[in-house]
């Protein structure tokens, strides 16, 4: 489980440098707005959930439910519980990018990219 976990972590913070690589060309423009990136990871065969924020930090949690709890999320007790935390980020003004599942990737995950504008 740990070796699971591991591994999910590291291509987690794989794509997310290759993401970013992607993400942050160079703008043309000086009025262009500056994006940090974060990302959701979702274990469907564990039902542990990952959320790493623009500074790198993970939050780790059983489930998506107590992550949302943790996270702040004022109505976690709905269904389906992917809707609530969905709802909360976008209330943060996190904007959903991308989302990568075990058919895309190598492992037995969901990985959902999120963005949002750096505010001045």
């Amino acid at each position: 489980m740990k070796y699971k976990i591991s591994v999910i972590l590291i291509a987690t913070i794989i794509m997310t440098i290759c993401f970013l690589a992607y993400a942050q060309k160079p703008s043309s423009s000086k009025n262009s707005p500056k994006w940090e990136y974060a990302s959701l990871v979702l274990l469907p065969s564990t039902e542990a959930a990952f959320w790493r924020s623009p500074d790198g930090a993970v939050l780790e949690e059983s489930s998506l439910m107590g992550l949302a709890l943790k996270l702040g999320c004022d109505k976690p007790m709905s269904f389906p519980p992917e809707h609530p935390i969905l709802n909360h980020f976008g209330n943060k003004g996190w904007e959903l990018v991308q989302i990568v599942g075990p058919k895309d990737s190598m492992c037995d995950a969901y990985i959902c990219w999120f963005k949002r504008p750096i505010t001045p």
